[in-house]
């Protein structure tokens, strides 16, 4: 364990690993403040945070192979790592880029949003029971919808 820990830290592993997540979150929170500026569709934000998530994986696979100081050398064992979550990574943006947000009622049709009554959900109504109890708020207003 304590060899694992040093090769870690001789790998910068962890301060890659850090810097990819605050600079992912960074690019992340400013992609929501523009897409909502502008009016962008949000699976441009699914898509950005998919391939953020593929890319953690490479950089900690990059930062392993690469994270010591010498000349390095790419190897097999890397080629096939990084082409698998190249692959997992495809797989995922294509399957989640063509879905249509789930419950999503404009990309249904403006016939299945009509058909369907607005009923609350069971965790809904139970969350409205249980700050209801807590708060003196009324719960309603709570989940007040704007339109």
């Amino acid at each position: 364990m304590a060899e694992l820990l040093q090769r870690l830290r001789e790998r910068k592993l962890v301060q890659w690993a850090l810097a990819y997540i605050a600079a992912a979150f960074a690019l992340i929170q400013v992609l929501d403040v523009v897409a909502q500026r502008f009016g962008w569709p949000d699976v441009l934000e699914r898509l950005l945070i998919l391939a953020l998530a593929i890319g953690f994986f490479i950089t900690l696979v990059l930062a392993w192979y690469h994270g010591e100081r010498g000349a390095q050398n790419v190897t097999r064992t890397e080629l096939v790592i990084l082409a698998l979550l190249l692959a997992i990574g495809a797989g995922l943006l294509w399957r989640y880029g063509r879905m249509p947000p789930p419950g999503n009622a404009a990309q249904q049709g403006p016939t299945a949003a009509a058909a369907t009554p607005a009923r609350p959900s069971v965790w809904k109504a139970s969350l409205t029971k249980v700050l209801g109890d807590v708060m003196p708020i009324t719960p309603s207003v709570i989940f007040a919808r704007t339109v």
